[in-house]
């Protein structure tokens, strides 16, 4: 009997060690994403690449004819963002003023930028707020020119 109350022991601290180990591993995974996104550079345009933030989320398309970048900025106004390119990166600003909501106060801001890829013509760039809170900005890929600062106005279509 004693033997067997062993087995059963060991077999019980075996199951308990992997509980916890299996435990771990998303607490480990979320701990390594944190330092990856802490320390990287600005977000990178890989075609189809998807991050989220705060303001919602980012989708980037980055093929042979065009780069754009689809934003869910739905608690902006139009009239609270800038949106400008400066040397190889695309800079998007937004924020808005303090409101009252049923649990206090809340102020938003962001900032997001995106490396260029090559071929984009800065002037080029157009960009579009749908009535749902989407902002997109796109750009025609065309060959390499020289880098300047370009602001690009937001339109909105008419009601």
């Amino acid at each position: 009997m004693q033997i067997l109350a062993n087995c059963d022991d060991r077999l019980s601290l075996r199951s308990r060690k992997r509980r916890w180990s299996d435990d771990l591993w998303p607490i480990a995974r979320r701990i390594e994403n944190i330092d990856r996104a802490s320390f990287s550079p600005p977000t990178s345009a890989e075609p189809g690449a998807t991050h989220s933030a705060s303001t919602g989320v980012s989708s980037v398309i980055n093929d042979d004819k065009k780069f754009q970048v689809t934003l869910d900025v739905t608690h902006f106004k139009r009239e609270k963002f800038e949106i400008t390119t400066k040397d190889d990166r695309l800079m998007i600003e937004g924020k808005h003023e303090e409101n009252k909501d049923d649990h206090g106060y809340v102020k938003r801001e962001f900032t997001r930028t995106y490396w260029l890829p090559k071929g984009i013509n800065p002037e080029s760039f157009k960009s579009n707020l749908s009535p749902n809170g989407l902002l997109t900005i796109e750009a025609a890929k065309v060959g390499r020119l020289h880098s300047v600062e370009h602001k690009i106005p937001i339109k909105r279509p008419k009601k």
